[in-house]
């Protein structure tokens, strides 16, 4: 398996990885804690897992090999990206299926309209 070439520690990634992460996109002005209260870190690491290798089977977020996502924030900073993809072409073109049904297309379809 191959050894992450990033950060050795937490302290690490969150002086280099994060730090310049939300430097470029702060995390969301929201408080990340538990419904008791308790706060969440930005990261849970080596020191939070007893007998378990991080840096072999995890790595951080943002640094190969990407398990914790590509964003360093992971979404803190950033919610999700969504992507608009056209529908598929149909028999009548690509844009047909854009355009609004026509009224009279429907009625013949079926008596009432819906299938």
């Amino acid at each position: 398996m191959p050894e992450s070439n990033g950060s050795k520690s937490k302290s690490d990634w969150l002086e280099k990885t994060y730090a310049k992460s939300v430097a470029k996109a702060p995390e969301r002005d929201y408080p990340f804690d538990t419904s008791d209260g308790a706060l969440v870190e930005p990261l849970y690491a080596p020191e939070d897992m007893d007998g378990w290798d991080y840096l072999s089977r995890l790595s951080f977020p943002g640094e190969f090999p990407y398990t914790r996502g590509v964003q360093p924030t992971m979404y803190r900073g950033r919610l999700w990206t969504m992507l608009s993809l056209p529908p598929p072409a149909g028999p009548d073109g690509p844009l047909r299926s854009l355009r609004p049904p026509d009224a009279d297309r429907i009625r013949l379809r079926s008596p009432d309209g819906y299938r």
